[in-house]
């Protein structure tokens, strides 16, 4: 898998050596490139297959439809998401997905100063930059 990433954001470190995962969830998590492969932070989707667009901020979901959550894990494990703004505002932000094929491990996603909430505290993290995976050619 080849993973481009230029996403900066203010509570973790997404960049580094890249790992992609589909369970569900679509993640790509960073860790430093050598040993012992220090965990730096992780973004996931959950979105439905073939989802192209904007993500909305906060997630409007209804209970029953297709989720269209993204998230970012910090290193000490916090998970932050547009699911976990609990009828607060958000600050203004984007986040456009251009490509998005779980299954087959692809995403290509574009965020501008995206906002995503602690789902436990009250923190707010920013995410800013693109991230692009692309299955290897064999």
């Amino acid at each position: 898998m080849n993973v481009t990433s230029t996403l900066t954001s203010s509570c973790a470190t997404l960049q580094g050596r890249a790992l992609v995962s589909y369970n569900g969830n679509f993640g790509i998590a960073f860790t430093e490139a050598d040993s012992p492969y220090t965990f730096l932070g992780s973004v996931q989707f959950e979105l439905p297959d073939g989802f192209t667009g904007a993500v909305p901020d906060p997630e409007a979901w209804d209970g029953m439809s297709e989720r269209h959550v993204a998230a970012m894990t910090t290193a000490a494990y916090e998970l932050h998401g547009n699911h976990c703004w609990a009828n607060l505002q958000p600050p203004t932000g984007s986040l456009i997905v251009h490509t998005f094929d779980p299954n087959a491990g692809i995403v290509k996603a574009t965020f501008s100063a995206f906002a995503l909430h602690s789902c436990t505290g009250s923190t707010v993290c920013t995410v800013t930059g693109t991230i692009e995976t692309k299955r290897l050619v064999q």
